[in-house]
């Protein structure tokens, strides 16, 4: 006891008997196959803060199993990438937002947030992809601006009632969607 904090350890090998480590819950990342998580909705260029504080992914889980997100890699097509940390756990059938760090966006919460601030969604053109450490999980269809407006405050939305890592590689299956 020191200063009003307690330590507690283990004296000899016995006073461990019967401990058991806390379990992280949900599925690992690595053990998600293609198309196990689908992008469904990407914010490039957002109006209502700026890029650093408000472009975020929405994943869907298309795998059958609650998946903890730790370790999870987002890169755009530049290269540009971010890995999830913490246990975030997205549900089996559920949507998940993954959003910067300075989240200043509406009233979402994400799942996750990214930190690093190399990731940056390059606006038109660019694409985004998610993978873990042995392979891509899915790519979402490069970004297309709007004809004849400005692409400011717009998402770039998987159009499909049911989400389908196959379908959400053309462009003709997204929309855009108002912030």
């Amino acid at each position: 006891y020191t200063f009003g904090a307690f330590k507690v350890a283990p004296r000899e090998p016995g006073d461990l008997a019967g401990y058991v480590p806390a379990q992280v819950s949900g599925a690992n990342i690595d053990d998600m196959n293609a198309g196990d998580l689908i992008i469904t909705e990407l914010m490039y260029n957002p109006d209502f803060c700026v890029d650093t504080s408000c472009e975020y992914v929405e994943i869907y889980n298309d795998s059958g199993l609650d998946v903890n997100l730790n370790g999870l890699i987002i890169e755009d097509g530049a290269g540009d990438s971010v890995t999830v940390s913490g246990n975030p756990v997205l549900a089996d059938g559920a949507y998940g937002i993954i959003g910067r760090t300075n989240w200043g966006y509406q009233t979402v919460t994400p799942l996750a947030q990214a930190s690093l601030p190399a990731f940056n969604n390059g606006d038109a053109g660019d694409s985004v992809s998610i993978a873990n450490s042995t392979i891509t999980i899915d790519v979402a269809a490069g970004y297309t601006s709007p004809a004849n407006q400005n692409d400011d405050g717009f998402a770039w939305k998987f159009d499909m009632a049911t989400p389908d890592a196959t379908a959400n590689d053309n462009p003709a299956n997204w929309c855009y969607a108002p912030n």
